[in-house]
């Protein structure tokens, strides 16, 4: 049986210096991939980032935790990844979705689905070194040859059209809806498949979710309210336009909505707004017995590799490297011990 497969989220908020040191010592915990949030005025550029952690990495594989196309064209993405993979060959992946703080904190709006599906077919034909259509005239990457395994392309979502266009067309899913509904998301991605006449199990199955892990089981629930505000309001505000949410989540929501300004300001304001049954929805926190539990149940359910944003308890000492330490030794060596034990 393949090792299961962890990777971190990271939003770059701290120096340069201290997202590398982060970096080696995911990798030097055993991490297997280290995802950048991509969100250019709330932190730091993720690009740019990316260059000097695969420079500074042996191991572990990097990527965008999410990109967007706001602010960058198709080519634009498609050339920073085939840089990078110059950089650190075979360790680079290109995650990318409609976007969310990105187009929010610009003021503009996101990616529909449909500018999403032609972008990352354009940027997979410009890392195999074709040529595609521009606005005036084709557009190649003079620097790429002809190859047939260019950075794999990741798509985050949660919506069913969403996972089922990522089936059609992504190497992998990214998928960042409620973790105990993860079967009906892979279904909906094996659905996608079928359409382009994909071979089942094509696109490779990422459960993406925010993780609390402590000693204190209500310390580690704290920790992911401004998460789950900010999940509940892209999941659930779908569901409410369409007049499918259960009255009592509509009012939690709506009071959420009126007290949200600024995207990257939701921790700030999520607070006691965050109903308690959402934090099981839309987050995994607890003692480490509980999130191995969960996350062993989304294994169970078909997910190849975890990737989550760790958030440290605030009434705690551990935030940021202490929570990679503590989930490292806590939850994913005995979950490998437990796997290699039973085959």
């Amino acid at each position: 049986m393949t090792p299961i497969r962890f990777g971190i989220g990271f939003a770059p908020t701290v120096p340069a210096p201290r997202v590398i040191e982060t970096a080696r010592l995911a990798e030097q915990l055993g991490f297997d991939v280290f995802w950048l949030t991509d969100s250019h005025l709330a932190a730091r550029e993720a690009m740019t980032l990316l260059g000097a952690l695969a420079v500074s990495t042996e191991r572990i594989h990097l990527g965008t935790g999410v990109s967007h196309l706001a602010g960058r064209h198709f080519s634009v993405i498609a050339s920073a990844m085939h840089t990078l993979d110059e950089l650190a060959p075979g360790r680079v992946r290109l995650g990318i979705g409609v976007g969310d703080s990105g187009p929010l904190n610009l003021g503009v709006p996101r990616t529909s689905l449909r500018e999403l599906e032609a972008a990352v077919v354009s940027i997979r034909q410009l890392l195999e070194g074709q040529a595609v259509d521009g606005p005036s005239r084709p557009l190649s990457l003079s620097s790429v040859k002809a190859r047939s395994n260019p950075v794999p392309i990741y798509i985050s979502g949660s919506a069913e059209r969403t996972l089922r266009m990522t089936g059609r067309v992504a190497d992998g899913a990214l998928i960042s809806g409620m973790p105990d509904q993860l079967s009906a998301s892979i279904a909906s991605v094996r659905a996608g498949e079928r359409e382009a006449g994909r071979v089942s199990g094509s696109t490779r199955i990422l459960l993406w979710t925010t993780v609390a892990v402590d000693d204190d089981r209500e310390a580690a629930r704290t920790a992911v309210r401004g998460s789950v505000a900010r999940r509940a309001l892209n999941s659930y505000g779908r569901l409410a336009r369409a007049g499918q949410l259960d009255p009592e989540d509509a009012q939690a929501l709506d009071r959420l909505q009126r007290d949200h300004a600024e995207g990257y300001r939701l921790e700030a304001v999520a607070g006691e707004l965050v109903p308690e049954r959402w934090i099981d929805r839309f987050a995994i926190a607890g003692t480490p017995q509980d999130v191995r539990a969960r996350l062993e149940a989304a294994i169970q359910s078909g997910a190849d590799e975890i990737s989550m944003i760790l958030m440290g308890p605030r009434s705690h000492a551990r935030g940021g490297v202490d929570q990679l330490t503590m989930f490292a030794e806590t939850v994913m060596r005995p979950m490998r011990e437990a796997l290699i034990a039973t085959t």
